[in-house]
């Protein structure tokens, strides 16, 4: 080769790769990128300045980030990633997803679940249920019937899928649950058995849900559980395009749908601004249809006046359309904290909480509003801890939260709240929080974790004007005591 074509050579080298750096940078100006999901907001070009016409001092490393988020073609280079690492090595390059066998994605939030790294500890299970119990007696006081059901991690009910380096763990959580909710006389609707009984497999491959199948059979499940016929499916087809959630996330660009049966269910409509089935408060109307009205006639039920609150996640998506048909109105919300006042206007007939295992825990941490039962309840005597209290105002609600000093109470006892003023002494049960606090007693503001926390709402009118006392109890099981842990006063 003479001298002429290495020298053209070299200078092509060096301009392809000055090219193939720039790229990224240059191409913004036409290629503009998408958040990889929908709950991402779109990072922002920073300004040189603030608006006062000070130097913003960070503006490089805003501007690096916004780079990070935006260069041209940055969802072509994770997708070409993602298939050459799935492809070679059979690995994910993200952490938010597992690469099974046979063309089977998990979503790795249920890997803690699957290796059994996320056990429960027997006082947040006895938590958990209850709360669902407070959650239950709340809606069957004001008439509704309640049914609380947990949505399976697919790696729970199709682990040999797994990859073989994850080493699943027996998982106790379930179990565990299981027994406090029957001790507690909890409606649970056990969808692990339903599934297991099953042959087929009725979750998605490429989606962290179950499929249509999975939906109606769980849909079916719900309806006998509230006394209703099952879902009335008109005619099925087969949806060629549907793209799972796991799929997006791991190619972005050129990800392969996955074939979906989809069912034509009885007749309904949407009653609010909902446009969709991930909306966060979904408001539907059954209409009047023939075979809605046989099908409920022969299983001698009738969906008049029937009204549905259903709290759910994104599980509760596919199960909208088989459920809607089946009562006059239905609501189906995914607001956290559950907003059980709503009873109080919607008035419903049956009310349903959904959970997904993977956050099953959730309901010992962000417990549902709902005003704290009363009872009669006194100390006999007064033990000196380190509990905390404090009260709150939150919305047009009072919040007294807390966490007792685990030196003066065990597994099994009960906390109370006791509200005394010059005219009357009350008690309440609160409900009980399992979560990280900071420890206030080396006052250091080390975060340490707790399974004896406390939280309740009241009306106003429960601390009216004047001086209150407020005390919280603790009914020992070993002695057979309630005791006095924490009082504080206060002047409203």
């Amino acid at each position: 080769m003479d001298v002429r074509a290495r020298t053209i050579g070299l200078i092509g080298y060096v301009a392809a790769f000055f090219v193939i750096c720039l790229l990224p940078f240059v191409g913004m100006l036409w290629a503009k990128e998408q958040p990889l999901s929908s709950t991402t907001e779109a990072a922002v070009l920073p300004e040189l300045t603030h608006d006062d016409g000070s130097l913003n001092l960070e503006y490089l490393s805003q501007a690096s980030s916004y780079f990070e988020e935006n260069f041209a073609y940055r969802n072509f280079a994770i997708d070409a990633n993602a298939r050459l690492k799935v492809s070679l090595f059979a690995t994910s390059p993200t952490d938010q997803v597992i690469v099974g066998t046979n063309g089977w994605l998990y979503y790795a939030e249920e890997l803690d679940d699957y290796r059994g790294l996320s056990a429960m500890t027997p006082r947040k299970a006895k938590n958990i249920a209850h709360n669902l119990s407070l959650m239950q007696g709340y809606s069957r006081a004001r008439g509704s019937e309640f049914v609380f059901v947990v949505a399976p991690n697919k790696s729970s009910l199709y682990p040999g899928y797994m990859p073989y380096y994850y080493l699943g763990q027996q998982n106790e959580n379930r179990q565990l649950l299981q027994a406090c909710l029957e001790e507690k006389g909890v409606s649970y609707l056990d969808l692990f058995g339903l599934f297991v009984a099953e042959d087929e497999e009725l979750y998605c491959l490429t989606d962290s849900h179950w499929n249509n199948v999975g939906a109606l059979k769980v849909a079916n499940a719900l309806l006998d559980a509230c006394d209703k016929a099952e879902a009335v499916v008109e005619s099925s087809f087969t949806d060629d395009a549907f793209v799972g959630d796991i799929e997006r996330m791991l190619y972005p660009k050129t990800a392969r749908p996955e074939p979906l049966l989809v069912f034509s269910t009885g007749d309904w409509h949407g009653d609010n601004d909902a446009s969709s089935v991930e909306d966060a408060f979904i408001k539907t109307v059954a209409d009047s249809g023939a075979a809605r009205a046989d099908a409920g006639t022969a299983a001698g039920t009738t969906t008049s006046g029937d009204t549905l609150l259903m709290f759910r996640d994104s599980f509760g998506n596919s199960l909208i359309p088989l459920m809607a048909p089946e009562f006059e109105t239905a609501y189906f919300s995914k607001y956290v904290p559950y907003d059980f006042t709503q009873i109080e206007t919607l008035k419903p007939t049956h009310t349903i909480v959904e959970r997904a295992e993977r956050h099953v825990g959730l309901l010992a941490e962000a417990p549902a509003v709902l005003l704290a039962p009363s009872l009669t309840i006194s100390p006999v005597r007064t033990l000196e801890s380190n509990t905390s209290i404090e009260v709150f105002e939150d919305g047009n609600l009072v919040v007294i939260q807390g966490w007792v000093d685990e030196s003066c109470i065990g597994e099994d006892d009960e906390i109370f709240i006791e509200i005394r003023s010059a005219q009357s002494s009350v008690g309440y049960v609160p409900f009980r929080i399992s979560n990280e606090t900071a420890d206030k007693k080396a006052k250091t503001g080390t975060i340490t974790y707790c399974d004896y926390g406390f939280k309740a709402y009241f009306l106003p009118d429960a601390l009216g004007k004047g001086e209150h006392s407020i005390t919280v109890l603790v009914s020992q099981l070993e002695t057979g005591e309630v005791v006095a842990v924490a009082s504080m006063m206060l002047e409203r």
